[in-house]
């Protein structure tokens, strides 16, 4: 798993499955990862294609940015000073934006982000590409704003300046709770335009913040978040939170995740990796067939 040069260790999915095929969970598997089988304080751990598991793994070291899939988590082995991780002491993982940071490598902006995401899908699925609408303008934002009694995160606005990815009129089923471009970024799900954004958002809000109203320390849903990507059925997506611009999931009948990815243009830094595997073959459930993603 360590790399010649001792400076990354790789979670494949293999080391992934094998390590979930000898521990229960999460919890009983950070007693495992002890840093020294790591590497060095300073290393930095990526889990690749790790599934479920390399997610709890991200979100029990505080790292706020694993994924389903495992791509983009990354956490900086600390300095444990004898003390594994997993005991009543753990050591402070720091999260791939601290690491990128105090490495000196520039994260970028949301704007850069998506517009990688745009550069790799017209590059590798045209068709796709093809069918997406331009820009949101300013009065379109405004209004909307004004509807949903909220203002929109600076790094949303930002993305919806570049791309409103709604429907065209005549597209749009008015029998399903959210409509899109599916197919992208993944199976099942699609990002969602301020049309889009504003319908669902409209649907989840609640009179006094959140839902339950009896939970608000951890609700399922509140009004600080907005939907930007969604299924059909608005049964799963995730969401932008207004107060510090970081990205949560949802999903109908399971516990709300906040902080999955720190800001919108990481998520999308991880949706461009994506696609850079699914343009080399290495991504096993999407390929491209004329042009566009087909996913299996």
């Amino acid at each position: 798993m360590q790399d010649p040069g001792g400076s990354v260790c790789v979670l494949s999915g293999l080391d992934m499955r094998l390590l979930q095929f000898l521990v229960p969970d999460a919890t009983a598997l950070a007693g495992v990862l002890e840093a020294p089988r790591l590497g060095p304080p300073g290393t930095a751990v990526v889990c690749e294609a790790g599934g479920h598991l390399a997610e709890e793994l991200a979100l029990l070291f505080g790292t706020e940015d694993g994924r389903g899939e495992g791509m983009g988590s990354m956490f900086e082995v600390p300095s444990l000073q004898g003390s594994p991780v997993g005991t009543s002491q753990p050591p402070q993982w720091r999260s791939r934006a601290e690491v990128l940071v105090q490495r000196g490598q520039k994260t970028m902006s949301v704007a850069e982000s998506w517009s990688r995401v745009m550069t790799l899908l017209r590059q590798h699925a045209p068709a796709d590409h093809a069918d997406l609408p331009g820009p949101a303008t300013e009065q379109m934002l405004a209004a909307a704003e004004e509807r949903m009694g909220i203002s929109l995160p600076g790094d949303l606005r930002t993305w919806l300046l570049q791309n409103n990815l709604d429907l065209p009129d005549e597209d749009v089923d008015d029998e399903v709770a959210c409509c899109g471009f599916d197919g992208f970024p993944d199976e099942g799900s699609f990002f969602l335009g301020i049309r889009a954004m504003e319908k669902l958002y409209a649907n989840r809000s609640m009179p006094g913040g959140f839902d339950p109203p009896d939970q608000p320390d951890n609700p399922f849903w509140r009004n600080e978040w907005i939907p930007f990507l969604s299924d059909q059925d608005g049964w799963m997506g995730k969401f932008i939170d207004v107060r510090d611009g970081r990205v949560g999931r949802w999903f109908v009948g399971a516990i709300t995740v906040t902080g999955e990815y720190e800001s919108l243009a990481q998520y999308f830094d991880s949706v461009a990796e994506m696609l850079t595997k699914i343009a080399d073959g290495s991504y096993p459930v999407c390929g491209v067939t004329e042009g566009r993603l087909v996913w299996s």
